[in-house]
C-alpha cells in the first residue's frame, strides 16, 4: 500500500487486484518521484491463452499531458519479488488498443481504448509474460496523487479484454498560471549559391554570445496552482492561490553557423536580434518574496536547442533557450507566537484552503 494518505483522492477498492479474462492487474503503488508521482502497476498471468502483448490505460487528455517517463521489469515467476524498474521507451501517448473491448466488457463494451500504451511487449530482453508470471509497469506522472476508475485493454495473441482499474485524475485549475519556457528560433539566410550548411553540424558547433540590455523590476500577481494539503487525517487537492513573481529582461544575442561551399570555408554565418525572457518564481501566499540573483555574463548561458534546415528556401532555424540563474528563498518574516492550537496541517502548505478541487469530469 502506498505511504500516504489517501482519503478522499482514491476510490474504495482502487489498490485491490483486478481480474481481466486470464490475467490480473493490480495497482500496487504510488509513490513520490522527483517533482511528481511514479504510478505502479502489476500485471499476473493466472491462465490466459497467449503472453502480453500490449496493454492501454484509458487516460485521458489533459491528464495525458502529465505522464513522463515509464519504467517496466523483466518478467519474473509470480512466487519471487520483482526485479528492478527500468525505463522502456516501446510507449504511446495517446495509444489505442488495437481492437474493441468485447461487447461483455465491464468498460468501453465494443470500443477501442484510447489513452496511455505499453506496446511490443516481450520483443526486448524483458521476456514474454507467460502463465505464471508477473511484470511490473510504472509511469511517472506530474500532479499530485488523485485517482479516478478507466479501463484497461489488454491484447494477448487473437484477444482483447478490457476491465476497471484505477488511473491517474488531474486538475485543472481555472487560472492556472501560465508561464511556458521562453524558446527563440534564429533563421540564418544562407545564399542560394556558394555556401551550404556542413552535412555533419550538430547543436556544439554553434556559436553564440549576448549582452544583457534591459532588466525590468520584479512584479507580482496572484495566480492560481495545485496544491497538496493535509488537514486532520486527510490529504485534500485544491486549486489554491499562489504567488507570482516576475521579472523580465532583453538580450541582444548572436549566433554563429558554420557553412562551407565552392566559395570557400569553412566560415560563419551570423544571426542577430534582440529578445525579452520573462523569469518565474513562485510562493505561497504568506510567504516571503523570492531573491531574483543580478544577471551577469557568468550567471547567464545560451543553450541551443536544435538546428533545422529548409531545403526548399536554403534558411537553416537554430531554436535555443537563455539560461537564467534560478531564484532562491527569501528572508523568512519573523514568526508571531500564536495560542497553542492542536492540528495536523503541514506548515509547508500555509495558505487558506477554502474552496474544493475541480476535478476533470
Amino acid at each position: 500500500m502506498p505511504h500516504f494518505n489517501l482519503l478522499q483522492e482514491f476510490p474504495e477498492g482502487c489498490f485491490e487486484p483486478v481480474p481481466i479474462d486470464g490475467f490480473v492487474v493490480t495497482l500496487v503503488d504510488v509513490e513520490r518521484f522527483g517533482s511528481g508521482y511514479r504510478w505502479i502497476y502489476r500485471i499476473d498471468n493466472v491462465d490466459a491463452p497467449n503472453a502480453l502483448s500490449d496493454w492501454v490505460l484509458a487516460i485521458e487528455e489533459p491528464c495525458r499531458e502529465f505522464i513522463g517517463d515509464a519504467y517496466i521489469t523483466p518478467t519474473f515467476p509470480s512466487d519471487e519479488e520483482p526485479p528492478e524498474l527500468v525505463l522502456y521507451e516501446d510507449v504511446e501517448n495517446p495509444g489505442t488498443a488495437p481492437d474493441p473491448c468485447p461487447d461483455d466488457a465491464l468498460c468501453s463494451p465494443g470500443e477501442q481504448v484510447v489513452g496511455f500504451k505499453f506496446d511490443d511487449l516481450g520483443l526486448g530482453d524483458q521476456g514474454e509474460l507467460d502463465p505464471g508470471e508477473s511484470q511490473l509497469f510504472a509511469f511517472v506522472f506530474n500532479q499530485p496523487p488523485i485517482a479516478i476508475e478507466a479501463c484497461a485493454a489488454l491484447k494477448f495473441g487473437q484477444n482483447e479484454a478490457c476491465g476497471l482499474i484505477c488511473v491517474p485524475d488531474c486538475i485543472e485549475c481555472p487560472n492556472a498560471c501560465e508561464c511556458g519556457e521562453d524558446t527563440f528560433d534564429c533563421v540564418f539566410d544562407f545564399p542560394e549559391t556558394c555556401f551550404v550548411l556542413p552535412e555533419d553540424v550538430t547543436v556544439d558547433d554553434v556559436l553564440s554570445g549576448f549582452c544583457i540590455g534591459d532588466v525590468s523590476p520584479v512584479s507580482s500577481e496572484t495566480c492560481q496552482g495545485v496544491a497538496e494539503v493535509f488537514v486532520c487525517d486527510q490529504t485534500l487537492i485544491c486549486c489554491t492561490d499562489v504567488q507570482r513573481y516576475f521579472r523580465t529582461a532583453t538580450f541582444q544575442v548572436q549566433l554563429n553557423l558554420p557553412k562551407v561551399g565552392d566559395c570557400g570555408g569553412p566560415v560563419f554565418e551570423c544571426c542577430f536580434q534582440e529578445v525579452t525572457v520573462t523569469q518565474n518564481c513562485f510562493t505561497c501566499i504568506g510567504d516571503p518574496a523570492p531573491v531574483f540573483p543580478v544577471l551577469t555574463c557568468d550567471n547567464v548561458s545560451i543553450e541551443i536547442n536544435s538546428i533545422t534546415e529548409n531545403p526548399q528556401t536554403g534558411d537553416v532555424t537554430v531554436n535555443y533557450t537563455i539560461v537564467l540563474p534560478e531564484c532562491t528563498e527569501g528572508t523568512p518574516t519573523p514568526t508571531v507566537q500564536q495560542p497553542t492550537t492542536l492540528r495536523n496541517t503541514q506548515t509547508a502548505n500555509t495558505p487558506a484552503m477554502n474552496r474544493p478541487a475541480r476535478r476533470r469530469r
